[in-house]
């Protein structure tokens, strides 16, 4: 099976704001827990995360492409800022469930930026 099987919304996200394996178990995660929140721990479990610092990261990425929300304290919720956001997110949960190794060989050739790539290599890193 090649990325073409997967919807453009899905192949959208992967090309996109939900890079990883982490990414999409996380938003996931939430989407699962939706209305109610979600400690940033909650969701790592979720997601096999074990880095609380990696975690925020991932979160603040996926806030930043409007696809979860910050309710203050270290609290998360699921809250597509659009509606073809959501219905993304949908075709994103039915290709994990029904083509995850598919889903994963997208995430695996997913677009290289070569210079973003280059400068992060040179970026300093906090241990956590």
């Amino acid at each position: 099976m090649s990325q073409s099987e997967l919807p453009r919304e899905v192949l959208a996200l992967v090309h996109g704001p939900v890079g990883t394996i982490a990414h999409v178990e996380m938003l996931l995660a939430l989407r699962t827990a939706d209305p109610d929140t979600c400690s940033t721990e909650q969701v790592a479990a979720a997601a096999h995360v074990s880095s609380a610092a990696g975690a925020r990261k991932i979160l603040s990425e996926l806030e930043t492409a409007g696809l979860v929300a910050s309710s203050g304290e270290d609290l998360w919720c699921y809250a597509p800022r659009v509606s073809a956001l959501r219905n993304g997110v949908e075709l994103l949960a039915t290709a994990y469930n029904q083509r995850p190794v598919t889903l994963v060989r997208a995430l695996y050739e997913r677009p290289v930026r070569p210079l973003l790539s280059f400068a992060d290599a040179f970026r300093l890193r906090r241990d956590d």
